[in-house]
């Protein structure tokens, strides 16, 4: 009850607000039961695709609207995953009819003019479920609830399709008995004169799991893999604690620092190197609201969405502090900064723009902007 007086109250700011001013909310016209569903950016990234339940929005960094176009129409299929293509003015709509079978629609812009291009694509090997994707040049990465999945996307003159690789991440790949993926998450860092991407999967039951590839002729190629059991880490945890999703601080060839939350107790920002893990600090969970979606991350700002039992989402904001590896460090009890507050939302969106501003989903039909101020590195 509290959050939605502060937000009647305040639409353009925040209760709580310490170090961030939100300067304007944009409503979008929309019909009663269209909802704002997912984004992604294509091409330069200069410009961001919102995929609504019935429409694609293209927007730029200040929630001008610059172009519309009608979304896919298949009788049966839900269509609410959209995708950026780096290499090109092309993006992909992701559908699936009844958590079964999956398609991909392309779509090809010139200049803020998109329409559909190919045909639909069905996906390979079948999916349990399409709940996250990205596109690193012509790879497309999928998670699914048992592995993630590599596919090469090929692009021609006026078509495009997908093929399969044999770089599937399983139990067997990492050699375990069974799996349980609830996220992943992707940041490059260069080996020598070489361009990595490391992949952050987040497995529900042990903790975090991990796959380099070297960035070969556009394509991702995996040579090295490993695993990041938490619960020797984070050794208060309960047995029936989950953890839910992981994003990545920095990355380098011997070390990764990153955050990884839970579904029952707080979220963890953790420093792993050389097979060692170390708890830098604890972000205190929201209350007793439970976490939804993914954590969102930009140079130190972490954003980590919470929804109570009405509905109602409340975004904290964490200013996390960055430990050197030769610190001593000392596992701090760390509070948010900053809320953001919503309303009662099926899909929630929340993204960083250059800036270092912050675009979150503060109703059905709207999007707020806001000015993150005495936050650090947020263009990283």
């Amino acid at each position: 009850m509290m959050s939605l007086i502060f937000y009647g109250l305040l639409p353009l700011a925040l209760s709580q607000l310490s170090s961030v001013n939100c300067l304007f909310e944009q409503q979008f016209d929309i019909d009663t039961y269209e909802d704002l569903v997912d984004k992604a950016k294509f091409g330069n990234g200069s410009i961001d695709v919102i995929q609504t339940t019935k429409k694609l929005i293209l927007l730029d960094s200040d929630l001008n609207i610059l172009n519309s176009t009608l979304g896919p129409k298949t009788t049966g299929y839900s269509c609410n995953r959209v995708m950026g293509y780096p290499l090109g003015n092309i993006f992909f709509v992701g559908c699936q009819q009844n958590g079964s079978v999956a398609y991909l629609q392309g779509y090809q812009c010139n200049g803020l003019n998109c329409n559909s291009f190919g045909d639909i694509v069905y996906i390979p090997l079948g999916v349990q479920l399409f709940d996250k994707a990205v596109v690193i040049g012509n790879t497309l990465v999928m998670l699914q609830t048992d592995r993630v999945i590599f596919y090469t996307v090929v692009v021609q003159a006026t078509s495009w399709y997908l093929r399969t690789t044999s770089y599937v991440f399983d139990k067997s790949y990492f050699n375990k008995t069974s799996l349980y993926l609830t996220d992943f998450d992707i940041k490059s860092y260069y080996m020598d004169s070489q361009l990595v991407y490391r992949i952050l999967m987040t497995d529900r039951n042990d903790g975090v799991l991990w796959v380099d590839s070297i960035f070969r002729t556009n394509n991702l190629v995996p040579y090295s893999q490993g695993s990041i059991l938490l619960r020797q880490t984070i050794t208060n945890l309960k047995t029936t604690t989950k953890f839910k999703s992981a994003a990545i601080l920095n990355a380098s060839e011997n070390s990764t620092e990153f955050v990884v939350s839970t579904d029952l107790e707080d979220n963890y920002q953790l420093f792993y190197q050389s097979n060692k893990t170390i708890l830098e600090s604890v972000l205190n969970r929201y209350k007793d609201w439970t976490p939804i979606s993914y954590i969102t991350l930009k140079g130190n700002a972490v954003a980590i969405p919470y929804q109570n039992s009405q509905g109602t989402i409340v975004t904290p904001l964490y200013k996390v502090k960055q430990f050197s590896e030769s610190s001593d460090l000392i596992q701090l009890q760390q509070e948010y900064t900053d809320l953001l507050f919503s309303s009662s939302l099926k899909h929630f969106l929340i993204y960083f723009v250059e800036g270092d501003y912050v675009i979150y989903k503060s109703d059905t039909d709207s999007f707020t902007k806001c000015k993150l101020g005495q936050y650090n590195n947020i263009n990283q």
